[in-house]
């Protein structure tokens, strides 16, 4: 499989955080009585655009987008568009040039709308099928040519069992030759919500200055890895972020017992505004 050469940027939002219960999970079906737009989806020479009809009417919160291979395997969380103010205000447009040469894959979207009462709808969108070209740039994984790094060589999280802080034991393996600054964030679950957070530059990450309130004093699942580009949209209004491939890691104490589960009774609390449930 060909590597993307690009690495990216990741960001986390200062204001007041959205967070999504089991029932806003990705299902594979498409939700009943959607009176929001199907995508629109076009496969170009090097990428594959997906265009949405977003209006403020339709008090969209944010759009996730989908992919897997037709063929095999589970739809993958590659995107999420949020509008800057709020609500969109004109056509939305994901450009996918992650993918490989000739294949084909399956793109779903969800909408999170917001309903008279305040709560989230959560609206998906029928599977589309489509075939690449032979433009295309790679499946955008952590790597950038450095083979090392996959979930059979697995990536490993020592993790301090007073300070509830994660240091990625080999740095290295992330690779160097980035075109932008290489930075990278953990999944994290609570049963109910997954979220990604940021990986410090020396990729660390103290868990009780990084999570909110609702992922405190609870088993915390944190099994994958993964990379985010961050694209602001001046003109039309809205800040996409797209995700890589995430990787499986294993954490592991100073013992080298493996923690499958991690509980952090106390925070600072930084909340984040991002969705990675799949």
């Amino acid at each position: 499989m060909n590597k993307a050469k690009g690495f990216f940027s990741f960001f986390i939002l200062s204001f007041s955080c959205l967070f999504f219960s089991c029932d806003g999970l990705f299902d594979g079906t498409e939700s009943k009585g959607n009176d929001l737009p199907q995508p629109v989806i076009k496969v170009n020479a090097s990428n594959v655009t997906i265009s949405c009809n977003a209006s403020a009417t339709d008090n969209i919160l944010y759009i996730n987008v989908y992919r897997k291979l037709s063929a095999e395997g589970e739809y993958i969380n590659i995107a999420q568009i949020i509008p800057d103010s709020g609500n969109f205000t004109n056509s939305v447009q994901f450009v996918d040039s992650y993918i490989e040469n000739n294949t084909k894959y399956d793109y779903k979207i969800r909408y999170a709308k917001k309903t008279e009462s305040g709560d989230i709808d959560y609206v998906n969108t029928a599977a589309q099928t489509i075939t690449t070209s032979t433009g295309a740039t790679g499946e955008l994984e952590l790597t950038d040519g450095v083979d090392s790094l996959t979930d059979a060589s697995g990536v490993e999280f020592t993790f301090d069992t007073e300070t509830y802080l994660l240091t990625l034991k080999t740095p290295a393996a992330f690779g160097s030759n980035a075109t932008t600054d290489p930075v990278f964030c953990l999944v994290i679950s609570n049963g109910k919500k997954i979220i990604p957070i940021e990986l410090t530059t020396d990729f660390k990450l103290n868990l009780r200055n990084a999570l909110s309130t609702d992922f405190l004093d609870v088993p915390l699942n944190i099994e994958k890895v993964i990379a985010q580009i961050k694209e602001e949209d001046k003109i039309n209004k809205y800040t996409t972020y797209t995700w890589s491939i995430p990787v499986k890691i294993t954490i592991k104490d100073s013992s080298g017992a493996t923690q499958n589960r991690i509980t952090v009774p106390v925070s600072s609390a930084t909340n984040s505004n991002l969705d990675y449930s799949s």
